[in-house]
């Protein structure tokens, strides 16, 4: 194959040595427009990691807060109910006390 470009290029003339300068010069700069094209695709792969990155941490975030604040809620809530309690049991004693006063006079 290689003999028989150069027999081409040394009998052909100028015009197969002008065709083969643009087969070569294609070559090259579709070697160039291929890494460009491969960089870019890297470059973008590294954005969209990044940011799958950054969406993980920020739900990771939510996912803790949400349960820091079920968690409070749930300790309010038993904190008021055991309020609740203690109050019914003021208000009976409240209860009993002004039957005691009612009583006695």
């Amino acid at each position: 194959m290689e003999e028989n470009l150069i027999h081409l290029m040394l009998n052909g003339g100028a015009n197969i040595a002008f065709g083969l300068f643009l087969y070569m010069q294609n070559k090259e700069l579709q070697k160039r427009a291929d890494d460009r094209e491969a960089k870019q695709d890297q470059k973008e792969q590294d954005l969209r990691d990044r940011y799958d990155r950054v969406i993980a941490d920020m739900q990771l975030r939510e996912d803790t807060i949400r349960r820091e604040l079920v968690s409070e809620i749930n300790e309010l809530e038993r904190k008021v109910t055991t309020l609740e309690t203690k109050i019914e049991h003021i208000f009976k004693i409240v209860d009993e006390i002004k039957a005691r006063f009612v009583t006695v006079r």
